[in-house]
């Protein structure tokens, strides 16, 4: 008994971590760092749906202001006269050159008029924020939903649209019709009153 004993205690203890724990402790961190990563992703998605959905009540109560006492909206884009009349929201950024607003999503923003009627244009608007912005849309009439072509040079460009186009959908859009109109990675929406 003596000599089983004496063996043990000649026996160097082990210290630190073995290679394979240091593994596994790298595995486990590895799996929480994209696990955070992946929810600040969708923090932040979340937040400029937040921020287009103010964006265009902003938009829509400052052109009912600015044209209350005009007999119609005019026809084509409007969005130099609401930004020289300091009526965009702040959060849009103006491009000059190309006389529209850069969104969050780094695609075009125009307002238009078309007679008694007037658009908010937002284009680049990826998916998860196509149904949230659509389905969210009290106080417009009618809005399109149309899949853009993955060309970031564009930034999301899209056509001015006429009011006479302005189907198929009744603001809000139900679930179900968002889900199918937004199929896409990006979508151009415009929403009219």
């Amino acid at each position: 008994m003596f000599y089983i004993s004496s063996l043990q205690s000649t026996r160097p203890r082990q210290r630190g971590a073995s290679l394979l724990e240091a593994i596994a402790y790298l595995g486990i961190a590895a799996i929480i760092i994209l696990g955070a990563i992946s929810l600040l992703g969708g923090a932040f998605g979340g937040a400029n749906t937040n921020k287009v959905q103010q964006e265009l009540t902003s938009l829509r109560t400052n052109i009912l202001r600015l044209y209350a006492s005009q007999v119609n909206y005019g026809t084509g884009s409007s969005a130099e006269v609401v930004n020289n009349a300091n009526m965009a929201p702040g959060t849009l950024k103006w491009d000059t050159a190309a006389k529209n607003w850069i969104n969050a999503y780094d695609g075009k923003t125009v307002t238009g008029g078309a007679g008694n009627s007037f658009w908010v244009s937002y284009g680049w608007v990826p998916k998860d924020a196509c149904v949230a912005l659509s389905t969210n849309s009290s106080g417009w009439t009618r809005i399109t939903i149309a899949v853009q072509a993955a060309n970031a040079a564009t930034l999301g460009a899209d056509t001015v649209p006429a009011v006479a186009a302005a189907g198929p959908f009744n603001a809000p859009v139900s679930i179900a019709n968002a889900n199918t109109s937004c199929s896409g990675e990006r979508h151009s929406i415009v929403w009219y009153n």
